[in-house]
């Protein structure tokens, strides 16, 4: 365009001198002994049409010279265009979850694109990521070891604290049972990156293969505050590792389950399943009293079934339980594990007649193989074996 411009401005002025000079200009050219006359228009004419012909030979030339470079560019702009195209489709298969075609995209790339010496590394990092969790049955262990190479390659060129790659390669050791060393790395990696679910997950993982209880106790906690969409599956890891504490520990003593006692936080001291383990460990260990105790404190706040029940089945000072649960009539009179609970305590004072009318009433509330049994017992006690073996049977009917 611009060279168009140019012909044209030129060819203007052309026209406009040999208007201004008028028909009678003429241009003489001398060279050697021949001599040329022109009149000025034919010179201004012959000029212009030089002059294009010269630009036009100058473009023609620099075409061809300049043609290998401007096919190169082309293809290397064509191969360009065909990798983002590749990427882009695997990409969306990632999200659509066709991991068919994920695989087939991820074929094209590492045959066509991985190699080359101008790929991204962040893309490359992207596409290992993608790999790796590709679910295609054709995708090989060597293929998934390459991608795992590639993307610690890339990890350690781009110098990125949460390095992916670690956390794979310790899910896979921790598969084929390589937990030498493991927690170690994963407790490096954490201290990295301190929010990582997975990589926290992880280490709990090895730590309860390595049956480190407390560290257990310690890293469960952390998820709980974490995430909460799975806190209860954290809680239970927490539950597991107070219980194995108490249950593998060698010389198990009321100043060992005290000293696990102070490692638990408020929030743990809620849970009814941690209080109950904690109470029938100071029970075995002859501390009737603080088992008691832990199951009243509980109690006196907030209700659960289960405690209810390891009250009365782990019994200590019976008249201070029978004044506690005097105390909990208006809360809990329409409790069915209350009122079996009350009944139990009332047969170990023999107290008979009270204990079978809070037997009783708790049929009536809820029927339940601990209350049929329990007035058994007291008709066996009080030798009315036809009555007992009557409430036996009926008590069998209850599952385990």
């Amino acid at each position: 365009m611009r060279l168009l411009l140019s012909i044209i401005l030129i060819f203007a002025l052309s026209i406009g001198l040999a208007l201004v000079v008028g028909s009678n200009g003429s241009v003489s050219i001398v060279w050697q002994n021949y001599k040329i006359d022109l009149s000025l228009a034919t010179f201004l004419v012959i000029s212009f049409l030089l002059l294009i012909i010269g630009v036009t030979i100058k473009k023609l030339w620099l075409s061809i010279l300049f043609f290998p470079d401007r096919l190169m560019r082309q293809r290397k702009e064509k191969v360009e265009l065909k990798r983002k195209r590749i990427v882009t489709d695997m990409l969306i298969y990632h999200l659509l979850g066709d991991q068919a075609m994920v695989y087939t995209c991820l074929k094209k790339f590492k045959k066509n694109f991985l190699k080359s010496k101008n790929s991204d590394l962040t893309e490359g990092r992207l596409l290992s990521l993608v790999a790796l969790s590709c679910n295609d049955k054709r995708f090989s262990l060597d293929e998934r070891d390459f991608w795992l190479e590639e993307l610690k390659r890339v990890e350690k060129n781009l110098n990125v604290k949460y390095t992916k790659s670690e956390l794979i390669a310790a899910d896979r050791a921790l598969e084929e049972g390589l937990i030498n060393g493991l927690a170690q790395n994963l407790s490096e990696f954490l201290g990295r990156n301190p929010n990582s679910l997975f990589g926290r997950e992880l280490l709990v993982k090895v730590l309860l293969v390595e049956k480190k209880w407390e560290e257990i106790l310690l890293q469960s906690r952390m998820l709980i505050n974490q995430d909460e969409d799975n806190k209860k599956q954290y809680e239970k890891i927490s539950e597991k590792a107070v219980q194995e504490m108490l249950t593998n520990t060698k010389g198990i003593s009321s100043i060992t389950i005290k000293k696990i006692l102070g490692l638990l936080k408020d929030h743990e001291m809620q849970n009814p399943h941690i209080i109950g383990q904690l109470a029938v460990a100071f029970h075995k260990v002859g501390n009737k009293n603080q088992c008691s105790e832990m199951i009243e404190k509980y109690l006196n706040k907030k209700w659960d079934s289960n405690l209810c029940v390891l009250y009365w089945k782990y019994p200590s000072d019976t008249k201070r339980q029978l004044k506690a649960l005097t105390q909990w009539e208006k809360k809990y009179w329409n409790n069915y594990a209350y009122r079996t609970c009350f009944g139990n305590i009332c047969i170990l004072e023999q107290l008979w007649g009270k204990a079978k009318d809070h037997l009783k009433a708790s049929i009536k509330l809820s029927p339940s193989r601990d209350a049929y049994s329990s007035l058994a017992k007291i008709y066996e006690l009080t030798q009315d074996s036809d009555t007992a073996n009557k409430y036996w049977k009926m008590a069998a009917t209850f599952p385990t």
